[in-house]
């Protein structure tokens, strides 16, 4: 308490050094994580934003690094720079947050593991909007406990930039960034991301690979926008999934198409979105490699010390997971302006999904080939067809009262129907601060892993139900021209719960709906904007929020759902020390709730961590120059049970634009 007694008492006393012009602070953003449009000033329930400027400044080599200073989320990251990351928001799993690009849900049908495979990277977003608890009722299943839409930049001005960047770990990350505008119509813009690294402990070397091309046209009757990324990775995952076989890898190819037509009217505005997303996984328990593990010509897998790759009960392993996974999306909704009587939102969503596997699904009749894989014969399959309807009201009663409500109807060909509700009011006080209060209903349907895995002990259900909580949220904003705040107190209230649970004395987990499980917290902001001061800052942000669940006792060990980020606190600050010199820290303390077990079986408590991450700018004439430490004291730091994640990395880097 102290210590944080006296950071206030020094952003207190840096007051006198602010000035009534400074930039405001975001409140006249439009939020596009809503079928409705509103200012965040205005919108009736808790949002957070993390601008370009914020994201600029920050050592993150990767979306998940941005999201670290996110009070409420969850990073889960089992390795460095984005690879195989889980989100999870207020307490929830990564099965259950929802992520977007520009409004193009990433839902994936294996697993959630997968939601973050995304082919774009920091230097290309505009901003990310995150809505903290249950969004059914706005975006349908997936968003259980929240959702994250990422902004993608679309930039009149013509740029071109070039960036490289070479770390400890032979760590190399290569750049490049185009923008163009033809006929002052289209505005194009092209991004690829390349990145390496040998490893900071055994088996965690990786590979990536992203690719965006966006082209977009607009005038006063409509818009068109045009979005291709595709996004490769490799990666050794020491312990990701199991301490029974440590030595495990893989590697995934994603594809996103996504088209975007939005008709303004004098009263009526239509937005269409039709988009496909295609993942490929390809997951070896016992790593495939001339350092690992070799086919032999018996269909074994051996090691030069001719150690053989086989399971506890004595059965040997005999090949690797593959899972190719398709989604296609036709997304419609339309908006009425009514006067007096505010704005009413008719929805209509179609979404099919396939996977080919041979692990996950029913028996296929004639096996399929697996793409870009010798001699793999996909033997399993499942497709599973969701419509859903939506109305959703926005309604002001007076100048400073007005309320949101809404209803999702979901109709799944393997689940059966669903209805989502919920209610949002606000009540803005005076110009500067607002209130507002809301419940919603949530749901999420079982992924294919969920429901069919049964590979090394971990055995699927395919009797799972969708998972069902009651969201209650009640908070204040407030804004002025050179500082923002928001604080507020939320319930989940979560049925059926889905998780991977263990029994004591057993090795082996299961898939299974828990039966009731009380989530609660408390999170807020605060930042403030500096012109002139001595200390030479720019801006200083202070995020924190606590988590914690009340459950009946029952006898097993949760995997996810129960393994909670208790506590988080993160402050950033970023400073121009000269008129090229620029300087930004973050540092972020995590406390969490729950345990682990380790290689030894042995039950274990999360280490308390705090992570400092420092970087310093140099620019002249069009080129940058960055060093970039992260985890600069050196912290052992984990996210996810037993797997390390590094210690300090150091990092150098230069940009030039043309």
């Amino acid at each position: 308490m102290k210590k944080i007694s006296i950071l206030f008492l020094t952003i207190n006393c840096l007051h006198a050094y602010s000035q009534k012009d400074t930039s405001i602070i975001l409140k006249e953003v439009v939020v596009k994580a809503s079928r409705q449009t509103y200012t965040l000033k205005e919108a009736p329930k808790n949002i957070h934003i993390v601008s370009s400027e914020e994201i600029k400044t920050s050592t993150a080599r990767s979306i998940a690094d941005i999201l670290y200073l996110v009070p409420g989320i969850d990073v889960r990251s089992r390795g460095p720079f984005g690879i195989q990351t889980d989100i999870g928001i207020r307490g929830g799993t990564f099965d259950q947050t929802l992520i977007m690009i520009d409004g193009i849900k990433m839902i994936d049908p294996q697993t959630g593991h997968h939601a973050m495979n995304l082919p774009i990277q920091p230097q290309d977003i505009e901003r990310i909007e995150i809505l903290p608890g249950g969004a059914s009722r706005i975006f349908g299943q997936g968003a259980f406990s929240g959702a994250i839409n990422i902004v993608t930049k679309t930039q009149n001005e013509k740029q071109k930039q070039v960036g490289v960047i070479a770390g400890q770990y032979r760590l190399l990350e290569g750049n490049f960034k185009l923008n163009n505008t033809i006929n002052d119509n289209w505005i194009f813009y092209n991004s690829i991301n390349f990145l390496r690294h040998d490893g900071y402990n055994y088996n965690t070397d990786a590979e990536r690979f992203s690719l965006n091309l966006k082209a977009s046209k607009s005038s006063k009757k409509y818009s068109i926008s045009l979005f291709t990324g595709i996004n490769t990775s490799r990666f050794g995952a020491q312990n990701f999934y199991s301490f029974l076989y440590p030595e495990q890898h893989e590697s995934i190819k994603h594809l996103l198409t996504a088209f975007t037509y939005t008709y303004y009217g004098d009263l009526w505005t239509h937005k269409l979105n039709v988009y496909y997303r295609e993942h490929h996984d390809r997951f070896e328990l016992f790593r495939e490699d001339r350092n690992f593990y070799s086919r032999s010509s018996e269909n074994y897998f051996i090691k030069d010390n001719e150690d053989t790759a086989k399971f506890l009960n004595g059965t040997y392993y005999r090949g690797h997971n593959f899972h190719l996974t398709r989604t296609s999306t036709i997304d419609w909704n339309s908006t009425l302006d009514m006067g007096f009587f505010g704005n009413l939102n008719l929805g209509y969503e179609f979404r099919s999904e396939w996977i080919w596997s041979n692990r996950l699904g029913f028996n296929l009749l004639e096996s399929v080939k697996m793409p870009f894989e010798e001699n793999i014969l996909l033997t399993r399959y499942h497709n599973r067809i969701n419509n859903s309807l939506s109305i959703d009201h926005y309604l002001p009663i007076t100048e400073k009262v007005s309320i949101n409500y809404g209803i999702w109807r979901n109709i799944n060909s393997f689940f059966g129907s669903n209805t989502m509700y919920g209610l949002d009011v606000l009540w803005k006080k005076n110009q500067n601060q607002s209130f507002f209060i809301g419940f919603n209903k949530s749901f999420r349907m079982p992924t294919y892993t969920d429901l069919f895995y049964n590979v090394g002990g971990a055995i699927g259900s395919i009797n799972l139900r969708p998972e069902i909580s009651f969201n209650y949220e009640a908070g204040m904003r407030k804004f002025n021209q050179s500082s923002g705040s928001s604080i507020s107190f939320f319930v989940r209230d979560s049925k059926q719960l889905i998780d991977w649970i263990r029994y004591p004395d057993s090795n082996q987990v299961y898939a299974a709906n828990i039966t009731h499980v009380l989530f609660y917290g408390l999170e807020g902001y605060y930042k403030k904007l500096f012109n002139i001061n001595p200390l030479r800052i720019n801006w200083i942000q202070l995020n924190a929020s606590y988590t914690d669940f009340t459950r009946i006792n029952q006898n097993f060990t949760s995997l996810y759902a129960l393994d909670i980020l208790k506590y988080k606190v993160a402050l950033s600050a970023a400073h121009r020390l000269k008129k090229n010199l620029d300087l930004s820290y973050q540092i972020i303390y995590l406390n969490r709730k729950g345990s682990y077990r380790d290689f030894n079986n042995t039950n274990n408590a999360y280490p308390e961590t705090i992570l400092v991450n420092f970087k310093t700018t140099y620019s002249v004439y069009k080129n940058t120059i960055f060093l970039e430490i992260s985890n600069l004291l050196d912290q052992v730091h984990m996210d996810r049970g037993g797997i390390l994640l590094p210690g300090r990395w150091i990092r150098m880097g230069w940009s030039h634009d043309f």
